[in-house]
């Protein structure tokens, strides 16, 4: 079965990730957003701020279409299909979600209007304060990281992504742009929709068999 064995060759991304699930879901049952939130937040340094103001941009869609252009141009034309692909299929419904569905959800500097104060504000980051549910750099982070994880293959490089994903995903709570549930509901979303692109691109299609998409448009220049 195609998604047994997926699973299990990226078994060092799937257990920390159903681990945080489950962790994730006993919270939101125990814990209002605003404790979740703060139990973040307020935990900051200077050496905090001026990873995680940097570390955040990586779930932004510039970093996944930059890559995807990289792969498509000089390595391979199928991995910036999966890539490119599982970013879209992931961040429009977010998107779309965010700005129809949840408009009015707010971002945690509206949330604590009263006394923000409370909140922790790293300088130099832009605070928003609406369109909050569900988060979009959590969902692109781990539909990003998801892909490099499938393909490396590889039990350290699997946790090692992860990790990776987990920290952007952490950012935007640190950051007081997302709430919990926000950034919990982008990760489940981008990897169940991902699981589902690489097993209808490679898993159905087999774009990994066809020759024609094997290198990138400049990798077979000499």
């Amino acid at each position: 079965m195609w998604l047994k064995k997926f699973i299990k060759d990226n078994l060092y991304f799937f257990y920390p990730f159903t681990a945080c699930l489950l962790v994730g879901a006993f919270f939101l049952y125990l814990f209002s957003k605003d404790i979740l939130l703060l139990a973040v937040n307020s935990r900051y340094s200077p050496y905090g701020d001026l990873f995680f103001k940097w570390f955040t941009h990586v779930g932004d869609g510039t970093t996944v279409l930059i890559l995807t252009a990289l792969f498509l141009l000089f390595v391979s034309k199928e991995k910036a299909l999966v890539l490119g692909i599982s970013y879209a299929v992931t961040s429009i419904p977010v998107q779309i979600v965010k700005l129809y569905a949840f408009a009015e959800n707010y971002r945690p500097k509206s949330y604590f209007w009263k006394d923000y104060y409370r909140l922790h504000f790293t300088e130099g980051v832009e605070i928003l304060v609406s369109n909050s549910f569900p988060s979009g750099h959590s969902a692109a982070a781990f539909s990003m990281f998801l892909v490099l994880s499938y393909w490396m293959k590889n039990k350290l490089a699997s946790f090692f992504f992860f990790i990776m994903a987990f920290l952007v995903a952490y950012s935007r709570m640190y950051l007081a742009l997302h709430f919990f549930a926000d950034v919990y509901a982008g990760a489940l979303f981008a990897v169940a929709a991902t699981t589902f692109v690489i097993y209808l691109l490679n898993g159905h299609y087999k774009l990994q068999d066809k020759i024609g998409l094997q290198k990138g448009f400049f990798s077979g220049i000499k």
